[in-house]
């Protein structure tokens, strides 16, 4: 599998060949193999982290991962599964180091990047925490834990700090690797950078789905209206976003999966035209018997300042949504996104 050192190759290439950009599969955080169907677009996919330049993991050999390592790489097709469980291994010997022997600067460092991230990453660290502890989807936790207020997790949080940091130091390393990437193509001269894909939805029993459960439409999966190939439409399991809460929150949920998304990105491309201009709502269990169909209303242009322009669905039965234009300034560092529904931009920071 590519890790982000591979990406750094192949920024060279794209360089010497005089290339805008390289485009990537969403790097989203992902339960299974497909980055369609993240369990966030929020966070990234570790899976993608390099351990030979984390100072902390002493080495596949003194790990005792050789020979697990070998014999995935002797395989035909990729073992996700058995690439996910070593990977997880490794980065697990690398946080217990780092625990007891990390510099001050690693420690400072990665103290910023919490603080940066703030209760979304801490609501992450928490929600992979008790993932490990009950083992099944969250729709199937005890009680207090499918819905659990702000208080119930800090106190989780704070009695499970270092097991919950794991998950934390994971993205912090993560993080770091992928924003040398971009900055790695913007001293290479690529004049976008990367081109990140957005998937299209979550999963229903992923983070993005737990955390934000007032946006979703409980029993109900997202998919394609009929089409001559698949003249039934199609049910692609994802989680389906209410439009009125989303519009009550003045999209916040929409915001910052491009927020994410744009902080390593040039440019963005939200996964399939129908994400955004037509699809269906079907019952969970039922792949073919869509109850509902939406399809946009209005397509617009950008303009030049603009790096990306989103054309937001509305729907038959529902009030038109308004739209959303990104922003950045000239020189990359800051964006905002704008929201017509209101004449104050709604701000956004990317580093």
């Amino acid at each position: 599998m590519g890790i982000f050192t591979d990406l750094l190759g192949l920024i060279d290439l794209a360089s010497e060949l005089g290339a805008a950009a390289v485009g990537l599969n969403p790097l989203h955080h992902c339960f299974e193999a497909s980055p369609y169907s993240p369990s966030s677009r929020l966070f990234l996919n570790p899976l993608y982290i390099d351990l030979d330049v984390v100072p902390e993991f002493a080495g596949l050999k003194t790990a005792a991962m050789q020979e697990t390592i070998e014999r995935l790489r002797r395989r035909d097709l990729v073992d996700y599964v058995g690439v996910r469980t070593v990977k997880w291994q490794a980065l697990v010997k690398a946080y217990e180091a780092f625990c007891t022997s990390s510099n001050p600067e690693r420690r400072s460092s990665l103290e910023r990047f919490r603080e940066r991230r703030g209760a979304p990453l801490r609501r992450f660290a928490c929600f992979e925490l008790l993932r490990q502890r009950f083992g099944c989807p969250w729709s199937k936790w005890p009680d207090p834990w499918r819905a659990p207020s702000d208080a119930l997790l800090d106190r989780l949080y704070a009695s499970n700090a270092e097991q919950a940091g794991l998950f934390e130091f994971v993205q912090w390393l993560a993080d770091h690797q992928l924003c040398h990437c971009r900055k790695h193509a913007r001293d290479a001269g690529l004049s976008i950078g990367l081109y990140l894909d957005v998937a299209v939805g979550v999963r229903p029993d992923g983070f993005d789905a737990w955390s934000d459960q007032n946006a979703l439409v409980p029993n109900v999966a997202v998919g394609a209206p009929p089409d001559p190939l698949n003249p039934g439409g199609q049910n692609w399991g994802l989680a389906a976003f209410n439009p009125l809460a989303l519009r009550a929150g003045k999209f916040a949920t929409f915001r910052h999966v491009l927020q994410a998304a744009m902080r390593y990105a040039g440019a963005i491309r939200l996964i399939t035209s129908w994400g955004l201009s037509a699809f269906t709502w079907s019952r969970t269990g039922h792949p073919t018997a869509p109850i509902l169909a939406f399809r946009s209303s209005r397509c617009w242009r950008s303009s030049r300042k603009r790096v990306c322009a989103v054309s937001v669905l509305s729907s038959v039965i529902l009030a038109p949504f308004p739209r959303i234009s990104v922003t950045r300034s000239r020189n990359g560092e800051s964006g905002r996104i704008r929201s017509c529904c209101s004449s104050a931009p709604m701000g956004v920071s990317s580093p």
